[in-house]
């Protein structure tokens, strides 16, 4: 019994920690790496199919060293190290109750044991459920920051193919070698965006009740 109570309190610290580990790498990989939807298909020519002119880009590279993409970076931080602060607490209480239920266990009858363990762990549960929420919040203000960026992306893409006569985009990670920096439309990117988008307001999550 004393094992189980160990392991529900180092679950306990696993969850928040696993969490704000989660909004951090979130904040910097995950929102580098996010994708701008490709240019719109244009109509299938009746003709021969044309030559395939391929471009490629960093799409990592773009969030990460645009100047928006660094600002929803910064943001999105923010937003976890609150996360951290706000749900620190309850996670400390817990951690302290737990070590005290296995300090008293072996004192304790098979049945108040019982009990006390079962409320333990539907106080874990809900703290759970609360990290949970606050993960889906800033999961879903970042989403929609990307759907913004994406927005502003598109018309930049479709501008860089046609001054470049290309008519595929590929991500750079997809490809194995490249001959030719001259393929690599991603430079011209970060700069366009920054022309167009330096900072986007990500919508502040309503915390966790």
């Amino acid at each position: 019994m004393s094992r189980k109570i160990i392991l529900i309190a180092a679950a306990v610290v696993i969850v928040i920690g696993g969490a704000v580990a989660y909004f951090l790498t979130r904040g910097t990989q995950g929102t580098s790496t996010e994708s701008a939807p490709a240019p719109e298909a244009a109509q299938a020519p009746s003709g021969p199919t044309p030559e395939p002119h391929i471009l490629v880009m960093d799409r990592g590279a773009i969030f990460q060293y645009s100047k928006v993409g660094q600002d929803i970076g910064r943001q999105v931080q923010a937003l976890s190290t609150q996360a951290q602060n706000d749900l620190g607490g309850e996670r400390r209480a817990l951690e302290a109750e737990g070590k005290q239920l296995q300090e008293q266990a072996a004192s304790l009858s098979p049945d108040d044991r019982q009990k006390r363990v079962a409320a333990f762990e539907a106080k874990q549960q809900a703290f759970e459920k609360q990290v949970q929420q606050r993960q889906a919040q800033i999961q879903q203000a970042l989403a929609q920051a990307r759907q913004a960026v994406a927005q502003t992306l598109q018309p930049i893409l479709k501008e860089e193919l046609q001054q470049r006569g290309g008519n595929i985009v590929l991500d750079k990670q997809a490809v194995p070698m490249a001959t030719s920096a001259e393929f690599d439309i991603t430079p011209d990117v970060i700069k366009a965006l920054d022309a167009k988008m330096t900072a986007y307001r990500i919508q502040q999550p309503n915390a966790a009740k």
